[in-house]
């Protein structure tokens, strides 16, 4: 009976132990539950695996972008959407994904205006990176 008892205690002490010996040595390990990706959305991981490059749309005010935006993004807020509606249209190559974000993590602006671009003007490769600008910020 002590001999069940000391094997059950190890097999259930080892993985613990390992766990948090893991843990100690990886501390940037992945994160124990990775958030789900909604329909439409993408984050770096599936952004690094295309092969191909993006257009970046940067659904933030005027002001807001000025101070800081990815490079190369161009500027197309809702509340100026018919002012920069042009020049985006310019800068779209059919083919070429379209990669919309807004301020943070729960802003909504970018789902919006990525709704707003597949619904007005029939655009398939139209994506939202979630987390937005604060994932920019912690990815670079």
């Amino acid at each position: 009976m002590k001999r069940i008892f000391l094997r059950l205690s190890v097999l259930l002490v080892a993985p613990i132990l390992f766990g948090g010996l893991n843990a100690w040595l990886n501390p940037d390990g992945p994160p124990w539950s990775v958030e789900a990706l909604a329909e439409g959305e993408v984050n770096f991981a599936v952004l690094n695996s295309w092969e191909r490059s993006v257009l970046w749309v940067d659904a933030r005010e005027p002001d807001q972008f000025e101070q800081d935006h990815i490079p190369q993004a161009l500027n197309l807020s809702l509340s100026h959407f018919d002012e920069q509606i042009g020049l985006f249209l310019e800068q779209w190559v059919p083919g070429v994904p379209v990669v919309v974000y807004c301020g943070s993590r729960h802003c909504g602006m970018s789902k919006e205006l990525a709704n707003r671009l597949r619904n007005d003007f029939a655009m398939d490769e139209i994506y939202v990176l979630k987390g937005g600008w604060d994932a920019w910020l912690e990815h670079k």
